[in-house]
């Protein structure tokens, strides 16, 4: 299992004012789907490690993009990017979504698809405590918009927004970016 998994939130020394932050940002998660194995069958332990191994790698590519980890939910990574300027926020949460796809890890004898969804909205958050601590707590349209989306999943490895979030993006970006309805767009990384 990572070593990261296994250490220990620092402990407050005092209490701490949380750190709040509001405007429009950008909601992300990662979530693992189509699990299959060679064998038919996966044992537990081998499941857990290769999870942990998935959430790891997705963590390092959010974090040099930068994102911040909300939290890990089961087989999902909830991430956000606080507000800034929307154009240079796309452009890193794509940097994130692609990477984690093209870079994916490989595990022996498991094969497993990844969904990444992300829109840009109206969002607040407050972190509390020191980083290893991993106290962090998002509201708003972003999440809400996110989460809506998980609800699609073909059996390939794809990233998906909504129509207000490409409406927002660069033009050039935006072509990269294929409609699925209305409402929702995708993009297939090249591989």
């Amino acid at each position: 299992m990572c070593a990261w998994f296994k250490s220990k939130p620092e402990k407050f020394t005092e209490a701490q004012p949380p750190q709040t932050f509001s405007g429009v940002g950008v909601y992300f998660t990662s979530e693992v789907h189509s699990v299959r194995s060679a064998q038919g069958y996966v044992a537990p332990q081998k499941l857990i490690d290769a999870v942990a191994s998935i959430l790891g790698y997705q963590l390092a590519i959010i974090e040099s993009c930068g994102g911040t980890i909300e939290q890990f939910v089961g087989d999902c990574v909830l991430a956000y990017w606080r507000p800034a300027e929307l154009p240079t926020l796309l452009a890193s949460v794509r940097d994130a979504g692609t990477r984690i796809i093209l870079e994916k890890v490989t595990i022996p004898d498991l094969d497993f698809r990844l969904r990444v969804n992300f829109c840009a909205a109206e969002m607040a958050g407050a972190f509390f405590g020191p980083d290893s601590g991993r106290r962090f707590q998002v509201v708003g349209r972003a999440r809400d918009r996110t989460n809506a989306l998980q609800r699609f999943s073909p059996g390939i490895d794809c990233i998906f927004t909504d129509a207000d979030t490409v409406a927002a993006m660069p033009a050039d970006t935006r072509s990269a970016f294929v409609p699925l309805s209305p409402t929702v767009f995708s993009l297939q990384p090249s591989r």
